[in-house]
């Protein structure tokens, strides 16, 4: 009984939204009878790829891209607040992994939406919190996966593929807000990266979660904090070789607008920038890291953190995200727009509807819209 319950699949062809010369038709669109679209991702699948959407209410639905119609649609036990689809059983096809409002981690099978796994989570005091964060890595360097999910509750909670609980770790400080886990340092093991709100934003964590280190900690425990002040609150985290060394360095962007670099293994900083507002894309491409912040702005940099471009595209930027090797950026009223690793704009798009979310594959395009219409677009 504790088995996400099916719901009736729609067969009818997703609606194609009325245009006029203004906005762009889009492949589909599909409105599902949800409250409201909560997270959602991408089921990067060979044969058979899907979009996963999670509503307010506790619904999930798997879309298929072609066309937005719903494989199949379930009630979860609780509300979704966070998604990956990721194979962690190595037979090829994905598995879909829940965090929930009530603080549970639960596994479906990708193909039927069947619960496979269900765990709750630690958190601070031992009150329920929802899941904000979710990965998958093969921690130990032995060639099993490991689950990650990190909480609003200040916690990373790991299990094996199986759901068998393995380690819970307080992290500082507050709400996580970004978590990825790979051998960033070469020692054939896993260093847990985790980012937080707050004025801690960025701390590192052994594969048996073991501290390491963390930025300055500015709450009255500035003795603790092993690098300088490092930013306010993490809202972009990205795991890249910036150098060429082969061994990836942290990238990250933060909510008072820096940007740093910082090498795994103690946090020595390799470079800052001071940008305007908020950063809400940061992405390597093969030339460039191309950051976003929430007034307008888009920078280009290179690997050494100088700018090399500095453009002012709207009032507002509401998203950004990565489409093979360009950067696609939702801005105000609706308008998307997309630019090479150059900087040069290579593609636009206008929505019928203000931008929520943003998720692109190297062709694909789907917006959320702000009536929870869920819509498919190409460039030309």
């Amino acid at each position: 009984d504790d088995d996400p319950i099916p719901r009736k699949v729609p067969t009818e062809m997703a609606a194609i939204v009325a245009t006029d010369a203004r906005h762009t038709r889009p492949l589909w669109q599909q409105n599902l009878d949800i409250d409201a679209v909560g997270p959602i991702t991408i089921f990067d699948s060979a044969t058979d790829p899907a979009l996963l959407v999670a509503g307010a209410n506790g619904d999930l639905a798997r879309l298929r891209t072609a066309d937005g119609i719903p494989a199949w649609h379930v009630q979860l036990p609780s509300p979704a607040t966070a998604l990956l689809a990721a194979d962690i059983d190595g037979d090829g096809n994905p598995e879909i992994l829940v965090g929930t409002s009530a603080s549970e981690l639960i596994v479906l099978d990708g193909a039927t939406g069947h619960q496979r796994g269900r765990r709750p989570l630690k958190n601070l005091n031992d009150v329920p919190a929802p899941v904000t964060t979710l990965c998958v890595a093969d921690l130990e360097g032995e060639g099993s996966l490991s689950l990650l999910a990190g909480t609003a509750g200040w916690f990373v909670n790991v299990f094996a593929a199986d759901t068998t609980p393995k380690w819970a770790q307080w992290i500082r400080y507050h709400v996580i807000t970004a978590l990825q886990a790979a051998d960033v340092d070469g020692d054939g093991r896993a260093e847990v990266i985790v980012g937080n709100t707050y004025s801690t934003p960025l701390t590192v964590h052994e594969f048996d979660g073991a501290f390491r280190w963390s930025t300055l900690e500015q709450v009255g425990a500035e003795g603790n904090a092993t690098t300088p002040r490092r930013g306010i609150g993490l809202t972009q985290l990205r795991l890249c070789d910036l150098d060429g060394d082969t061994r990836q360095e942290i990238l990250y962007g933060t909510e008072d607008g820096w940007l740093f670099a910082v090498e795994p293994r103690r946090g020595e900083e390799l470079w800052q920038l001071n940008v305007v507002g908020k950063v809400v894309g940061l992405e390597r491409l093969p030339s460039a890291i191309v950051a976003a912040g929430e007034f307008g702005d888009l920078y280009l940099l290179g690997f050494d953190g100088t700018v090399q471009t500095h453009k002012h595209v709207g009032e507002w930027i509401r998203a950004a995200a990565r489409s093979g090797d360009d950067i696609v950026i939702a801005t105000d009223e609706g308008r998307v727009l997309k630019f090479g690793a150059t900087g040069v704009q290579t593609g636009s798009l206008q929505t019928k509807g203000e931008i929520r979310q943003l998720h692109c594959t190297e062709r694909d395009i789907f917006c959320v819209l702000d009536d929870h219409r869920i819509c498919l677009y190409h460039f030309d």
